[in-house]
């Protein structure tokens, strides 16, 4: 389980955490916390992998528009 305060790992039937301070809950929901954080560790690097793709297909789109364009200028 991790703080959901502060994010440090927690011990297991630890009341409060201890880098932080936080008094927890005995209802275990820093557990929830665990997996929202991995959530957005997940989300992330989907986008990154998105924006990727969306910079070589803007690079293609750039390079054909710049070749017709010199086509043009030529013919």
């Amino acid at each position: 389980m991790y703080c959901r305060n502060c994010g440090k790992e927690l011990r297991e039937n630890a009341s409060f955490c201890a880098s932080c301070g936080l008094k927890l809950k005995e209802d275990k929901t820093n557990e929830i916390d665990q997996v929202e954080v991995i959530e957005e560790i997940i989300i992330p690097e989907q986008k990154i992998e998105s924006l990727a793709s969306n910079t070589i297909i803007l690079g293609i789109v750039f390079l054909t528009m710049i070749i017709s364009i010199g086509l043009i200028i030529i013919i």
